[in-house]
């Protein structure tokens, strides 16, 4: 499988399966919406429609399901903003719309519409605390009572559910989502984002029985292998160690292996190959300053960006270079 780097490739990976995207769902709408729904039926509509609705939106899905006899469409929509945006409940109703259009588009002799859920994922720095329906971003202050009344109810009303994970502990995120992969993967996006590799190992050591769980899932080495990959694809100094990490995970039998262990061994790897990356570095700093004097700052720009390969080649290039900028000429060739 490819690196999965972003909020949104990760989101589309897990819960783009009916079976993950039901025990999303059902661990947050309310019990008489759970207990309504034929989860049976719950499929993902093609890209194409979804393409057709959202533009480029990638990180959204939306899926079909039944109550009774009738078809509920569900736009399952993952925001990832830094800071709360205020108007996401009238962008959401512009998607709303634009996807009952299309659904009228393919079922042109209905007389009805289906209903829309809109459901929104946020795992934020900060809590929630934008409007999350169209009608209450309306201004309707300074005028009589009775006339705000009377605009008020004739505004847009598509409100949304809001999972706010900024607001769930781990104990109330283990009593809503006792399946293992859907708990882990929120675990990892709400406990793990930004955490450093040591904080993250002690993290990982008290979920270990639900790693246990999850790799008993027959999806469980791959949503394990696309959390990994995920956690590390933040950390951009060395591309290659991702690569070689997601080999691993693909090459090994995980399932006879803890994953504690697997993202320890991925530390130690990561720790070494920077410490001999910046071993390469400083002798080759000490042998070009022996060789024609003080390094400019652009030949430290240089040396901090190369990578193991570069090093390498203008070691060699130094036995043989009359000047500095015979070194760094030409790349790598």
């Amino acid at each position: 499988m490819e690196p999965i780097r972003s909020h949104d490739a990760l989101f589309r990976f897990v819960f783009g399966e009916p079976e993950q995207m039901a025990e999303l769902l059902q661990g947050c709408l309310p019990p008489s919406l759970v207990g309504a729904i034929r989860w049976p039926t719950l499929c993902r509509l093609p890209d194409t429609f979804v393409d057709r609705v959202l533009g480029t939106r990638r990180g959204d899905l939306i899926f079909a399901a039944e109550i009774g006899d009738e078809t509920v469409l569900m736009q399952v929509l993952t925001e990832h903003k830094a800071e709360v945006d205020r108007f996401t409940a009238l962008q959401l109703t512009g998607y709303s719309v634009r996807l009952l259009e299309a659904w009228r588009q393919e079922h042109a002799g209905a007389r009805q519409l289906p209903a829309v859920l809109t459901f929104v994922l946020y795992h934020g720095e900060v809590p929630w605390d934008a409007p999350t329906s169209v009608h209450e971003l309306v201004e309707v202050r300074g005028v009589d009572a009775s006339v705000a009344a009377e605009l008020g109810a004739r505004q847009l009303r598509q409100p949304f559910y809001l999972l706010d994970l900024s607001r769930v502990d781990e104990g109330t995120m283990g009593a809503l989502w006792d399946a293992a992969v859907t708990g882990l993967v929120l675990r990892f996006l709400q406990f793990l984002r930004g955490v450093p590799l040591v904080e993250a190992l002690a993290t990982i050591e008290r979920w270990r029985s639900l790693v246990v769980r999850v790799l008993k899932h027959p999806r469980g080495r791959d949503v394990l292998a696309a959390l990994c990959s995920w956690y590390l694809g933040r950390d951009p100094e060395d591309p290659t160690t991702l690569r070689t990490v997601m080999n691993k995970i693909e090459d090994e039998d995980l399932p006879m292996r803890s994953m504690l262990d697997l993202v320890l061994e991925m530390g130690e790897e990561r720790g070494r190959e920077k410490a001999e990356l910046r071993g390469m570095r400083e002798l080759l700093r000490s042998q070009l300053q022996a060789r024609f004097g003080p390094l400019p700052e652009r030949g430290s720009e240089l040396l901090a960006a190369a990578d193991a390969a570069t090093l390498h080649c203008w070691s060699l290039r130094v036995l043989t270079a009359h000047e500095l900028a015979e070194v760094f000429a030409g790349g790598t060739s």
